[in-house]
């Protein structure tokens, strides 16, 4: 059954998008072994250096236990390394191996291939307002994520 689009409201499409960009990122990623998430971790570690687990869960906005999977199957896939900190022994820091190395190239070339046919047809100027809506709409989460939306959702039913 096709849905007409242009009637979909703003938040129905993001996630029409968001979900579509995630499938089109799994395939175009399957041939080096890596998911979308993994290849986002590549990114970060890439872009600032070693750092633990906690760091880097801070970074991506989650808890340390919800990384753990993906650490773990990046490190059996040879794509990161842990090793001690050289200040504190007892602190694991994930570092990037010569593999990860190897495919970072490619899988920023997929990327960018990624992002060049999401945005064909959308000019600078309407690139960088969406950038800009985008950074305001997560503030905007960020600055509610702490209220309890159960209580809003119960007062309504009233």
């Amino acid at each position: 059954m096709d849905y007409d689009m242009e009637k979909m409201s703003a938040f129905a499409l993001m996630s029409y998008l968001v979900r579509s960009e995630m499938m089109m990122s799994k395939r175009w990623l399957q041939n080096m072994d890596l998911k979308p998430h993994q290849a986002g971790i590549l990114f970060i570690l890439d872009r600032d250096g070693s750092m633990s687990q906690k760091e880097l869960a801070r970074v991506l906005r989650q808890t340390p236990p919800s990384v753990t999977n993906a650490i773990q199957k990046m490190e059996q896939k040879g794509y990161i390394l842990r090793k001690s900190d050289e200040k504190d022994q007892r602190m694991l820091r994930l570092h990037l191996t010569e593999k990860s190395q190897k495919y970072l190239s490619q899988v920023k070339q997929t990327f960018r291939q990624m992002e060049a046919e999401l945005f064909e047809g959308i000019s600078k100027e309407e690139k960088e307002e969406l950038r800009k809506i985008l950074l305001r709409m997560l503030r905007n989460v960020e600055k509610n994520k702490d209220n309890d939306r159960k209580e809003t959702f119960e007062s309504r039913e009233k």
